[in-house]
This record gives C-alpha cells, structure tokens and sequence, in this order.
C-alpha cells in the first residue's frame, strides 16, 4: 500500500508523499491540486476546474490539458515503488475527487483541528494545554492559504476563513499566556502582533493587562489612548 501524504498548502502548495517531496509540476497542474484539495472528498467539476485555470477563456484543448494534469498528479501522489497503489484521486462521471486516505494529512485541516482543541482547552480551564495546542497551530502558519493561488476565486472564501481562524488563535493563545499569569514577556510579541493587526480590540486589552502586570500602569493608559485613536481613525 502507498505510503501517507503530507499535503501543504500554507504559503506554498506541496505534498510530500511517504517523506519524499512530490514533483507537483507547473502552475496550472499545481492549481489543479489546490481546488482538489480546497473541495477535498466532494466531486469537482470540469467545469469548476476549467474556470480556476483559465477564467472564461479555456483554450481549444484545455480538456485534453486538464486530463493531463490529473493523471500527472495521480502518479505524484503515488509512491514509486508501490505496487497495488490505492486511488486517491478518482475520474468520476461528473469530474474529479481527491480523498485523504489514512495517514494522509493536510496543513490546513491539521490547523483548524488544533486550534478546536485548543479553543475548547481554554473552555475547559486548562490554559496550558490551550496555550501549548494553539502554539503548535500557529507554527504551521508559513504564508497565505493557498499560497500563490490565494487571490483566486476558487480559493477566496476559504483565504478569508483561514485569515479569521488566525485571528481568533492568536487571541486565545494570547488570553491563555495572561491566564498563566504571563506579563512582561509577552509585551513584544503583542506589539507585533498589533502592528500587524491595528484594529484587533482584545489584543489590546491583552497589552493593556501585560503592563499593567508588569507595573507600568502609565504605559497601560497610553495603550487604551492608542487603541483608542486607532479604532477611531481605522474603523
């Protein structure tokens, strides 16, 4: 049977096949795998797929490509010396199904997991389970979902979901470090993470409390000022 695969598709589309990289080939057939992978276990059209490649404007033999990019990818996702290879990628009668067999595992699946069980920890109480869950999520953030594809329309809705799922991971690893009693060494990575993300309320107040924390009540009221001047101005 066929090795696991180890699908990325954080910053870059990758997959790597029984520990081996796959040569996933060039664009077009990369983009193929990343609309698979975004529908993965439901059918996706041709027609769906067509529209991700070439917009509206298929060229005369974009099937014939599209059929090519298929089989390319089924033989990538198949490790070389595999004799009864399991089909992972099916040719169905309304278009194309890639399935997660196994051990098969997806970056991005394997984020929004963690950062359930780490959400749901920190419902629990246990700060730190939550907050050692959601550092593990957050380390499996290399870049954009979908990497290159990221602004295509295709991928646009789950860019968005993926985006917020950040968001809300950051802050709950945040609330945990603060339940744990953490302070002053939590005061850079909350400016960082506010230069990147200006508008977020409750990373403020997590700043305001870490300095508080820490004894400088004046910094804390300057914090709330900042914040309060840049809600204004931003929203």
């Amino acid at each position: 049977m066929t090795g696991p695969v180890e699908y990325s598709l954080f910053g870059a589309i990758e997959a790597c096949v029984d520990g081996t990289p796959a040569a996933l080939g060039g664009p077009k057939q990369r983009c193929v795998l990343a609309v698979l992978l975004a529908e993965r276990g439901t059918v996706v059209s041709v027609d769906r797929l067509a529209d991700a490649l070439w917009y509206d404007e298929p060229p005369a033999k974009g099937l014939v490509s599209l059929r090519s990019y298929v089989s390319n990818l089924r033989r990538c996702l198949t490790a070389a010396d595999t004799d009864a290879p399991v089909t992972r990628l099916e040719t169905l009668p309304l278009g194309y199904r890639l399935t997660l067999l196994g051990e098969d595992r997806l970056d991005l699946a394997t984020f929004e997991h963690l950062v359930d069980e780490g959400r749901a920890a920190l419902g629990r109480d246990d700060a730190k389970l939550g907050f050692d869950t959601l550092t593990t999520a957050l380390r499996l953030w290399r870049g954009r979902p979908f990497g290159e594809f990221a602004d295509h329309e295709f991928a646009h809705a789950e860019v968005l979901r993926y985006s917020a799922l950040r968001r809300l991971a950051i802050e709950s690893r945040f609330d945990a470090a603060l339940r744990l009693g953490g302070g002053s060494e939590l005061i850079p990575e909350l400016e960082a993470a506010l230069a990147n993300d200006p508008v977020h309320e409750k990373l403020w107040g997590h700043l305001m409390l870490a300095l508080f924390r820490t004894g400088r009540g004046p910094d804390a009221v300057g914090a709330f000022e900042r914040a309060r001047d840049t809600l204004d101005r931003e929203v």
